[in-house]
């Protein structure tokens, strides 16, 4: 039994381990945006550089519907939208659980873009080691920040945006 208790408790830190942000470190990427063959909710097939707009920022939440910290962060997603609706794009990314993000993009109606990764791309490209995973992208197409703390996402926005003025 303990043996059991021992597995679930390593199942569950390595499932949650992009959940526990508070140990993240702030270090800017700076690498190109990696480009990645996905599809809109009704199934065309598109780029998610079709998505980047050179005048914004672009901020790519990888996410899935079965993740209650996916979820949990939609709310704070809607927030920043709202706050940079001049300075901000966002796109999100389904990276599984295809029928049950569906369920949740047509009860709550996201005002960004969604689209989904039916290859399992997202995951190599961008090196993502769970959800959600946030990658803020500059103006440039430059990935600078990735994270799974949507308030380190806000806290850069404002830094960057603040040194633009």
């Amino acid at each position: 039994m303990r043996t059991i208790k021992h597995l679930l408790g390593i199942c569950f830190l390595t499932i949650c381990s992009a959940c526990s942000s508070s140990s993240e470190k702030y270090e800017p990427i700076y690498t190109a945006s990696v480009d990645l063959s996905l599809q809109t909710t009704a199934g065309e097939e598109v780029q998610l550089s079709d998505y980047l707009k050179p005048d914004k920022y672009t901020l790519v939440e990888f996410w899935r519907g079965k993740c209650s910290y996916c979820i949990k962060a939609y709310k704070p997603v809607v927030e920043l939208a709202a706050q940079y609706v001049d300075e901000l794009n966002v796109v999100g990314v389904i990276v599984n659980d295809f029928d049950s993000s569906l369920d949740f993009i047509r009860a709550n109606k996201p005002t960004w873009a969604q689209l989904m990764d039916p290859y399992q791309q997202s995951v190599q490209a961008y090196k993502l080691k769970g959800v959600p995973t946030f990658v803020l992208i500059n103006k440039k197409g430059e990935q600078f920040l990735k994270t799974s703390d949507i308030k380190k996402v806000a806290r850069y926005l404002e830094q960057d945006l603040a040194l633009e003025d």
